[in-house]
């Protein structure tokens, strides 16, 4: 299967040597589960055993029922003998749906649904698609057995060679702890390929509880705590770590902070960070800019590599930031990189990832438990895995949730979200949903409890259980195991049969709905001590460690743990085990068996406290015992110790608001940003009423760290609400307002639109920085032009090794000003205000030039080449500019600009004087850069130019565009890029409208285009588009009249782009047609001026426009009745389009070519001859470009003149 990003697909090294095979059992990745205390079914070879074995029961009295069991086990209740049963149904939809991901046709049924008699099911699916993603959702009330429903997976994946299943759950204790379900799944297959001895679930708990990974109180596991792995495991390791590095470089960083062994696999072997390019010295070369089938397939593989991302915030990390510089004044290294960065560069980040795991493991499924309690941030990522079109490896994700608890609507806008993108995105959706049992499943499960085998003794008996129980699983074996504890049901062993009283027990039991009542019923039949012990290990969540379980009994229950019932910890721990209370997954480490029996624990505690009290108790006991260790040990427990203090506090501790603090920034960080807006919220509650007085600098940074997140979760009037509380405060400097400033512009750019109030707002806060930008309204224009001219002479005197030796820009003010400017330099763009442009960047460039290099350096000496560009047509200054510009970027490596530079240099400069191919590779860094850094505006820029502009510029075969199209429409859709859409569909319309896949030809409009939808922005662009169409379909009359009306504008609003040397050529070619045809001067007039403009740009040096010049230039020797001279610039022209691979635009010279020689002033012999063979040239070059519709018209005409 064809990989999309550069990894390669590896096989698993063999040799007889190697005792290991390609299965991932024999590579570790799948081991013996150990035994559920429900839905085990006993084996076919034991039923017939018992059958064999048993006897018929007989009646002893009217009153009693009994059934003998087998002679192993007799008296007990067997627990592992519990059977999936009542599931065939749905383990056969899991079946078939894990068949059809792997199925080669990849045919799946059309849209429908699949339902039983019993149970419904819906599917969305697709026909005939390719390379779709299986997304189940199995959902069912507590007990159901939906988690045991999902792992019944595990056997049909291990049949596989490289198959692998991958689980994770979600705690209701730590919900608002980001990404704990993924990270559990993800981290376990690191575990496997370092030999991690430490499990993922009881790495997850020692962080949570904060005990230290290392015996030495280190977070850092101790090298005993790894295994030897097989040399084929550290192949595959070695490899995945390779592609990792290519595919993410920086952005490693925030995996790795999140994946325990994730970071041991790079220390292995590690390589070079850098990505390196194809063909990156392209640039200064000057190679021949022919678009040969060698480059097409480098352009198609970079297309390949490419990654979009939706990927904020606030507080992450400057990709490839320089560390003296990634910070500003206040600490907020995140200010410049927009306030929803972080975020998306997240989101990217696990995209990679799986696509880079699922390459290696193929089918990879995950499955993610108790859903209805997962963060709405990894629902979000969820999401974005299931819909990368571009992971064409097999992949099912399996969502678990419960029907009944935590409805907060999230899962089902999800469950709602994803239906909708499945055909769309090329997945295909399943809904199971599992009911409780019947008479017969429970009649089955009480057999297989007491190791019956005749169903009808047991039938009145089931009948009861499931009248009690409503068939609810889990309730159904819990009523069984309270019968036992109570007597209802006994074995007796004269008769070595049970034997139960069936009127006393539908006497004494009650019908309840709740199983925590029957577990809280039986719990308390224990002894004290451990009624008391049991709610402290429940307070913990899921998991809980035995450390951790010591110290807050110690510290807070005083609890006599050598008394006659309970010696030691260990000993409750093995009472918890047998009674089936917990399970042992690790050394130390424990899980409840099912959160229903957490709840009925945790329902232990004190009558005279309340359960918040109690876990307020507990998280403090934690807070105060990480402080005295170190700063690590809270860092890893610091959303548990959060989310404990703030059940039941009502105590104003700055201390506590601290805690908040801390837990909001890790969130941010990793892009948890509701959780974090939850985490501020507690912490400024907790904050006391003097806090500005005597905490300023915590409720700063809470209310700041507030604004943002809120902010970019689209909270806009909490945001306001937390801007105003801090810009109120008199003692509050400019610098500490400066992260709410930087809010407040995104709130007014991003969210309003409202530019020009953008503008005004950031011109007001400059002033508070001394930074006075614009003198006066009146006198702007001529300040814009002593400013350009000024910077123009500073720079020429610039030293060569300028970018390098000057030093850093340090002071805080200073930064300030830098980065308002840049965000000042973005609204006066959308606004297209010309002169607070050339001043914003021209007080950049001094600023660099005064007081040292910034983050924004680089982009703002761009920026000003752009201007000199446009307004002073100085091609070689202006790419003197840019070009340092470009250095200082590459010397800071700041990724959030390099996309804004890259795009700058290389769309508006940079072609006027280097060929269009040049321009390919940096644009495509600058594309991988801004969406690594969440930098979205300009990294699409990038993504537009490199894959649709400049490949239509040089040539390339159009379907090859088109093919390109879809995948950039849905990467700008995902970051919510409406008018780039809009503009892409627009191309996509002239395109198939040249190649017949559109029913018009020269009208814009068709099956993916509506011109009604277009706003007033998009005239520039539509006149562009309609004017290719006219021009290579020949309507030249059209052509020459929509130019007039549209060319002058068009050059002075596109002005730098390099649609202007197409748009000026096209019309000089529409002029000329129409001046031959008609003899009419302002035809004439109209060509000279395209003429001019195109003679100056050649004259200047760029080399895009030589044969467009060269052409016109036969145009006008052909107007003039020159012959013999038109018809060498002719030849001259064709000669120099063909050496440069242009196919499409030696193609029309062709045509133009043969029209010349069929005018009756012609003086060539055999001229009709002659323009046939032109035409048969340009009909292979039309042929090969892919405008199949233009071939069809000139063989037409070719076919008639041949008969004529």
């Amino acid at each position: 299967m064809e990989q999309t990003s550069t990894i390669l697909e590896r096989d698993f090294p063999r040799s007889a040597s190697t005792p290991l095979t390609n299965n991932p059992t024999s590579l570790g990745f799948f081991s013996p589960r150990p035994k559920s205390t429900s839905f085990r079914r006993l084996p076919d070879d034991r039923l017939a055993q018992l059958r064999s074995q048993s006897q018929s029961p007989t009646m002893e009295n009217s009153k009693t029922e009994e059934g003998e069991p087998s002679v192993e086990g007799r008296g007990k209740l067997r627990y592992d003998s519990i059977a999936l049963v009542g599931r065939q149904w749905e383990r056969g939809l899991l079946n078939s749906c894990f068949s059809r991901l792997l199925s080669s046709n990849r045919v799946t049924s059309s849209n429908g649904s699949i339902s039983s008699s019993r149970h419904s099911a819906g599917t969305h699916g697709l026909k005939a698609r390719q390379n779709y993603k299986e997304l189940i959702w199995i959902k069912g009330y507590s007990g159901a057995g939906v988690s045991t429903l999902a792992k019944t997976l595990e056997r049909a994946v291990a049949s596989t060679p490289r198959g692998l299943l991958i689980e994770g759950k979600f705690d209701s204790k730590s919900s608002d702890e980001p990404y704990s379900g993924l990270l559990l799944a993800i981290g376990q297959i690191f575990q496997k390929l370092v030999g991690g001895k430490m499990s993922m679930r009881r790495i997850m708990v020692r962080r949570r509880s904060g005990v230290p990974l290392a015996p030495d109180g280190s977070s850092e596991m101790a090298p005993e705590e790894f295994t030897r792995v097989p040399p084929a495991m550290q192949k595959v390791a070695s490899d995945i770590a390779d592609a990792l590095r290519a595919e993410l470089g920086p952005e490693l960083d925030l995996l790795t902070t999140m994946i325990p062994y994730l970071e041991n696999i790079l220390r292995r072997g590690r390589q070079d960070d850098s990505v390196r390019y194809l063909e990156q010295s392209i640039r200064n070369s000057g190679a021949s800019t022919r678009v040969t089938d060698q480059k097409l397939r480098e352009f198609d593989r970079s297309f390949r590599t490419l990654d979009e991302s939706n990927l904020s915030s606030n507080g992450s990390r400057n990709v490839g930031s320089n560390d003296s510089q990634a910070s500003d004044a206040t600490g907020h290294d995140h200010l410049d990189d927009g306030f929803q960065a972080g975020e998306k560069r997240l989101k990217y980040a696990f995209r990679i990832l799986m696509r880079v795991l699922s390459t290696y493991f193929h089918p990879l499924v995950l499955v993610q438990d108790d859903l209805q309690w997962a963060d709405a941030a990894s629902l979000d990522v969820l999401d974005y895995l299931i819909s990368d079109m571009k992971n064409t490896n097999p992949m099912m994700i399996v969502g678990c949730y419960r029907s009944d608890e935590g409805q907060d609507k999230r899962i089902l806008r999800a469950i709602r979200n994803l239906s909708a993108k499945s055909v769309k995105h090329q997945f295909h959706v399943t809904t199971v949903d599992v009911q409780n049992f019947s008479v017969r499943d429970v009649n089955q499960i009480v057999l297989n409890m007491l190791q019956v085998d005749n169903e009808h003794v047991t039938q009145p008996l089931a009948e009861l259980v499931h009248r009690r129980t409503f068939g609810n699983p889990h309730f159904t074996v819990e009523f069984v195991k309270m019968l036992d504890d109570e007597k209802y049901i006994e074995y007796n062993e004269r008769l070595s049969r049970w034997v139960w009283d069936l009127r006393m027990v539908e006497k004494l039991t009650a019908s309840t709905d709740n199983v925590k009542d029957l577990l809280l019923r039986r719990m308390k039949k224990l002894s004290p001590d451990m009624q008391k012990l049991l709610p402290y290990a429940a307070c913990w969540g899921s998991c809980f460690h035995e450390s951790s379980l010591q110290l807050t009994v110690s510290e807070h229950a005083g609890i006599n743990i050598d008394s006659d019932i309970i010696k030691s910890m260990g000993d409750l721990l093995v009472f918890l085990q047998e009674n089936q209370y917990v399970e042992k997954i690790d050394e130390g480490t424990y899980i409840w068996v099912h959160d229903q029996v957490q709840e009925a624990a945790l329902s232990l505690i004190d009558p005279s406290t309340t359960k918040e009290a109690f876990q307020f108790e507990i998280g403090c006991i934690l807070f105060d015992a990480l402080v005295k260790m170190d700063k690590t040990s809270v860092e890893v427990s610091i959303f548990n110790m959060a989310d404990l203090i703030n059940q039941g506090n009502v105590k104003r501790r700055p201390d506590f608001a601290q805690l908040n603090l801390q837990a909001a920034e890790k969130a941010r960080d990793i892009s948890a940003l509701r959780s974090a807006a939850k985490y501020v919220s507690h912490g400024i509650k907790l904050l006391p009423s003097e806090k500005w007085e005597n905490h300023y600098q915590l409720t700063l940074r809470l209310y700041t760290l507030g604004a943002e997140v809120e902010l970019a979760i689209g909270h806009v009037k909490i945001m306001q609400k937390y801007y105003r509380a801090v810009v109120s405060q008199e003692n509050c400097t400019k610098l500490d307002k400066l992260p709410l400033y930087i809010s407040q512009f995104h709130k007014l750019s991003s969210v309003d639109f409202r530019f020009l109030e953008c503008i005004d707002f950031v011109s007001e806060v400059l002033k508070e920085f001394g930074c006075d930008l614009i003198w006066s309204r009146f006198t702007v224009g001529w300040q814009a032009k002593y400013e350009l001219s000024k910077m123009r002479r500073m720079i020429k005197r610039l030293p060569t090794d300028f970018h390098e030796a000057k030093p850093l820009m340090t002071k805080p003010k200073h930064k300030a000003i830098m980065l308002l400017l840049s965000k000042l330099l973005y609204a006066c763009y959308a606004e297209d205000m010309h002169e607070i442009q050339i001043l914003c960047s021209a007080r950049l460039v001094q600023m660099t030039l005064q007081h040292g290099v910034h983050d924004v350096s680089g982009f703002g000496f761009t920026v000003l080449g752009m201007l000199v560009n446009k307004h002073l047509k100085d091609w070689e200054e202006a790419s003197a500019i840019a070009e340092i510009g470009l250095l200082l970027q590459q010397r800071l490596q700041h990724g959030y600009s390099t996309a804004s530079t890259m795009y700058t240099a290389h769309n508006f400069i940079l072609p006027w004087t280097q060929p269009f191919e040049s321009s390919i590779m940096p644009l495509h860094e600058g594309f991988v850069a801004g969406m690594r850094a969440g930098n979205v505006l300009f990294g699409t820029g990038c993504l537009i130019a490199q894959y649709v502009y400049f490949p239509y510029f040089l040539g390339m075969n159009l379907q090859r565009i088109m093919s390109r199209i879809p995948d950039c429409i849905h990467r700008l859709r995902e970051m919510k890029q409406i008018e780039s859409v809009a503009f892409l569909n627009m191309q996509w319309q002239m395109f198939k409208n040249l190649t017949g896949d559109s029913a018009e030809s020269t009208v814009l409009e068709g099956d993916v285009f509506d011109p009604s939808m277009m706003n007033p922005f998009h005239n520039a662009e539509t006149y562009f588009a309609r004017l290719q169409l006219l021009i290579y379909y020949g309507d030249y009359a059209k052509a020459a009249s929509l130019s007039t009306q549209w060319g002058k504008s068009y050059q002075k609003t596109e002005t730098g782009h390099p649609s202007c040397m197409t748009e000026a050529f096209h019309r000089g070619v529409a002029n000329y047609a129409m001046a031959r045809r008609t003899r009419r001067k302002r035809f004439e007039e109209e060509a000279l001026k395209a003429r001019r403009l195109i003679a100056s740009w050649s004259e200047s040096g760029c080399p895009n426009v030589i044969h467009f010049h060269l052409l016109l230039n036969a145009e006008q020797a052909a107007l003039e009745l020159r012959d013999l001279k038109a018809e060498g610039l002719y030849k001259e022209a064709i000669m120099m389009a063909e050496s440069a691979g242009l196919i499409h635009d030696a193609a029309l010279f062709y045509e133009r070519y043969a029209d010349f020689l069929r005018q009756p002033h012609a003086t060539s012999a055999d001229k009709e001859l002659t323009a046939q063979s032109l035409i048969a040239e340009a009909i292979v070059y039309y042929d090969e470009w892919g405008a199949k519709r233009k071939v069809a018209i000139l063989r037409n005409s070719a076919e008639a003149s041949y008969s004529a």
